[in-house]
């Protein structure tokens, strides 16, 4: 099933990460010092989040084995070098857009380390999404010190080793696992915090707490739970709405709430995520049960080759366009063509071809037969239909994109 239970926890898990900017964005946390602002947030939210998932903890399953060594140390170094870089001279917007970048080492990560196959339609989706991130990024960032860079790269690179631990111990107690990653990365902080003149008070403690029990040990026990039961790979790609929703939660609060949370959403946040949710129809828009093939090995040759000429025909027109300086409307020229191609290889990608499928017949050795089974017939429609959304839906995507590009 398309929404099984992995799937939702992991969803459920992205909202309330989502739910960050919400919190840090609030008026009482802007008004601590921004140099003692990061530690002092980074260190206590993660108590307040151990005290939290405590609470859920089955003591009786508690073990130490260790495997828990590589998490723990993961968590801890990505909270310190998260916190650093988000101090450092590196732009914030910076150090989110190099963090969020975590997919791509957990798409090698999982492949060496814990063996998962690297399946077409996680590759597909994460490219996508971090294209969507891309684009995010390119609003914010701007010109920062290396070693802020390299310590934001860092961050990502530890964020993807814990959803990596998290997979493999999968058998052991999820909140067991979160709570010992909350304990150790607030007791590394911890020093640097207290060596500081400036500490929380008042209802800077409130918006922490909450800011710990929601955004960090709800969302985490959720994540931990749901890589029980899906593979890290597909993990990092759903946990990619998270960006997307970030902005959402500070716009309505400010519109609601207080206009002190003020947050305008750029057109490339937009645009950028409308790729990451691009990237998730192009993993999910796909038949359950049994593929069914319709196409044989020529065909699915034919129709690679077909569908990468017609892309290669949209680019060269794209690039056209360009150098003789057309109106941007012009491109949505290139829509039919683009999408065609995309349909062509989607078509080969699952040897479904939408013709045959709508007439309910198949192609073998160059010869049409009529589907008999009735079920097979049906199966064939659905997954015809759902590849032609995600061709038009990525055909879309892409264009608009090229029309942010030239108009930027």
């Amino acid at each position: 099933m398309l929404l099984t239970r992995g799937r939702l926890l992991v969803v459920a898990a992205a909202v309330c990460w989502s739910l960050s900017g919400f919190f840090l964005k609030a008026p009482a946390i802007q008004a601590i010092d921004p140099e003692a602002r990061g530690l002092l947030v980074a260190c206590w939210r993660s108590f307040f989040a151990a005290g939290g998932i405590a609470l859920f903890v089955d003591w009786k399953q508690v073990r130490w084995r260790p495997g828990l060594l590589p998490l723990v140390g993961f968590f801890a170094a990505m909270n310190l070098l998260y916190v650093q870089a988000m101090t450092s001279s590196t732009d914030a917007g910076n150090v989110i857009f190099l963090q969020y970048l975590a997919p791509f080492w957990v798409l090698l990560g999982s492949a060496f380390w814990l063996h998962e196959r690297l399946e077409r339609e996680n590759v597909a989706g994460i490219a996508c999404g971090l294209a969507g991130v891309a684009v995010i990024g390119s609003a914010v960032i701007g010109n920062s010190q290396a070693t802020g860079a390299l310590l934001a790269v860092g961050a990502g690179v530890t964020y993807a080793g814990v959803i990596i631990c998290l997979r493999y111990l999968r058998e052991e107690d999820p909140g067991w696992l979160v709570f010992l990653c909350f304990v150790c990365s607030g007791l590394v902080l911890l020093p640097f915090v207290l060596t500081q003149e400036r500490q929380l008070a008042g209802e800077e403690w409130v918006w922490v707490g909450a800011l710990g029990t929601v955004q960090m040990a709800l969302a985490y026990g959720l994540f931990a739970n749901g890589v029980r039961h899906i593979k890290a790979q597909e993990g990092s790609l759903i946990s990619l709405i998270e960006p997307v929703l970030n902005p959402i939660w500070v716009l309505l609060a400010a519109r609601t709430i207080d206009a002190s949370w003020g947050a305008d959403i750029d057109q490339r946040t937009i645009v950028g995520g409308g790729l990451i949710l691009l990237g998730l129809v192009v993993r999910y828009a796909r038949a359950e049960g049994t593929p069914c093939s319709n196409i044989d090995d020529t065909g699915v040759r034919r129709r690679e080759r077909l569908g990468w000429g017609l892309v290669a025909f949209s680019a060269v027109g794209a690039a056209l366009m360009v150098q003789s300086g057309a109106p941007e409307v012009w491109s949505w020229g290139l829509f039919l063509p683009l999408a065609g191609g995309w349909l062509c290889i989607f078509e080969a990608w699952d040897r479904t071809c939408v013709f045959h499928a709508a007439f309910s017949t198949s192609e073998v050795a160059g010869a049409v037969c009529p589907i008999d089974e009735p079920q097979t017939a049906a199966q064939a429609k659905l997954q015809a239909w759902l590849l032609t959304l995600r061709a038009v839906a990525v055909a879309a995507a892409i264009i608009a994109v090229f029309d942010l590009m030239v108009g930027t």
